[in-house]
């Protein structure tokens, strides 16, 4: 892999010439160039006017605006071929899919009225739900729930745990085991609530008006009734089973 980034340089097409291909591959130890011209036809010109003088220690990425592309016929041993539309219009390299799953299921959860019947029932209820609620959400709206999502890795390390992938739907009965730590990390869940809502434009006023972005609690969590704090305490708490949902477990680090 790529260990360091010395310098970075770009060169448009019209500006391409033997000079700065030079100066590139010369003595100045540049490993990697990358051709991707505004169609296959340009980058294959730009390849063609500098192929003499490109070493063969320098390897040469051609980024195809096609599959079937003529430059896919170019081989050499340095040369690397990358297909824009396969790689990048993937929905895995949009986005990371197992977050994504996981800002569902953390939205899933308020749609599960199954608390009193245990852990086991509510897994199942969540592996049941399909996207079609979390379709209607706004993008605000997910993002906080993706924002929580990758936030969780933070709680495990704090209270000294890790997830791992799991092969059945067994869940941690109590997370965390412990009452300061729970609150903790109930703690650090408001914090990142608090900030994510200041980075958002929210204010804090004592009356609550969303068309003003106004919040009554935007404020330390120790000012929180306790009524508000259960929320914290939940998102904290729901952790093993958001993770269960997706084929994860919680364990010891």
């Amino acid at each position: 892999g790529i260990e360091e980034v010395v310098d970075l340089k770009f060169y448009e097409l019209g500006r391409v010439n033997d000079r700065n291909v030079v100066g590139f591959t010369g003595d100045s130890g540049i490993q990697v160039i990358y051709i991707c011209g505004n169609n296959d036809f340009d980058s294959l010109k730009i390849f063609n006017k500098t192929n003499m003088l490109i070493r063969n220690e320098t390897r040469v990425v051609f980024c195809h605006q096609a599959s079937k592309s003529v430059l896919s016929r170019l081989k050499r041993e340095n040369i690397h071929h990358y297909f824009i539309n396969e790689e990048t219009l993937r929905v895995s390299s949009i986005i990371k899919n197992d977050m994504e799953e996981q800002a569902v299921k953390i939205h899933q959860l308020y749609m599960v009225k199954e608390k009193e019947k245990g852990q086991s029932a509510q897994l199942k209820a969540l592996k049941q739900l399909t996207h079609k609620e979390w379709d209607k959400l706004t993008e605000q709206t997910k993002n906080q729930n993706r924002n929580q999502t990758e936030h969780i890795a933070i709680k495990l390390r704090t209270a000294g745990y890790k997830a791992v992938p799991s092969d059945d739907d067994e869940i941690l009965s109590s997370f965390p085991d412990d009452e300061d730590m729970l609150e903790l990390l109930a703690e650090m869940e408001h914090r990142r609530w608090n900030a994510e809502m200041l980075l958002n434009g929210w204010i804090y006023g004592e009356v609550r008006n969303e068309a003003l972005k106004i919040h009554d609690n935007i404020i330390p969590y120790s000012k929180l009734e306790d009524p508000i704090k259960k929320y914290d305490r939940e998102a904290v708490q729901n952790i093993p089973l958001i993770l269960a949902s997706v084929g994860l477990k919680v364990v010891p680090a």
